[in-house]
């Protein structure tokens, strides 16, 4: 019976975390770029095997996450429009962040994906699109594809040569899926910062707490009808609940 009240209890912490988590869920901006658990800058990419693909999942971070679209490229740095392996964003071409590669979706508008192996707190990177007035937008999801939350952003074109603009996010539920959506999106240096094993502890035991307050609720609720009903049984026989009488006693 203990057993089975001891398993009772972990399954419903854990139910209660998922369900509280996404309650309580807070998707936040990230202003100012951060170091993060791992960068990807594509460098490692070949434009060889990454042109033209068709959502064929595309391992980055070394191997924390894929990335795919619908018509995937890896891009070149580089300032000639039109010139081979460029990537073109209205009047000029996409510029790398760090390195001279990136990786693009060549559509005018289109939906890729990030996902990652090992569910992360935060994410980020330099983005960039063939519009300054048609915004980016970013959807988030956990592990179990529920959805966290949604943000959208407007490429502002800095400088006006084709410069990636930083934007990220951070999760108090960890994020296991990344979409997004936009016109000719690029973009390089992403950055990820996995959820720490400390914070996954406190999660879990927020949850549990949750729970067991529920419960003891639950209890008192059941405690106080049962002793209304107690009173009400004894006071229609005339009786007070606490007087033990005697003369009712029966012996066999």
């Amino acid at each position: 019976m203990k057993q089975y009240l001891h398993t009772e209890v972990l399954c419903a912490g854990l139910s209660l975390l998922l369900l509280s988590g996404q309650a309580f869920a807070q998707l936040s901006a990230i202003p100012t770029e951060f170091t993060g658990s791992a960068t990807e800058t594509f460098e490692e990419l070949s434009r060889v095997n990454v042109q033209a693909l068709v959502n064929v999942e595309v391992p980055i971070f070394s191997g924390l996450a894929t990335i795919s679209g619908p018509n995937e490229y890896i891009w070149l740095n580089g300032t000639q429009l039109g010139y081979p392996g460029t990537f073109g964003l209205g009047y000029y071409n996409a510029r790398a962040h760090d390195g001279n590669q990136g990786y693009g979706t060549s559509l005018a508008y289109a939906t890729s994906r990030i996902t990652f192996n090992t569910p992360i707190s935060g994410f980020g990177g330099y983005w960039g699109c063939a519009s300054t007035t048609t915004p980016m937008v970013f959807a988030f999801y956990d592990a179990n594809g529920a959805s966290i939350g949604s943000a959208s952003v407007v490429y502002s074109a800095p400088n006006h040569d084709g410069t990636l603009e930083w934007f990220g996010w951070q999760s108090s539920v960890p994020i296991g899926r990344i979409e997004y959506s936009g016109t000719w999106v690029v973009n390089d240096s992403l950055r990820l910062q996995v959820v720490p094993e400390a914070n996954c502890a406190v999660l879990f035991s927020t949850g549990l707490a949750l729970w067991l307050a529920r419960r003891r609720g639950k209890l008192a609720e059941e405690a106080h009808f049962i002793g209304s009903g107690l009173a009400h049984s004894n006071s229609v026989s005339g009786r007070h609940p606490l007087v033990q009488h005697r003369g009712n006693a029966q012996c066999s």
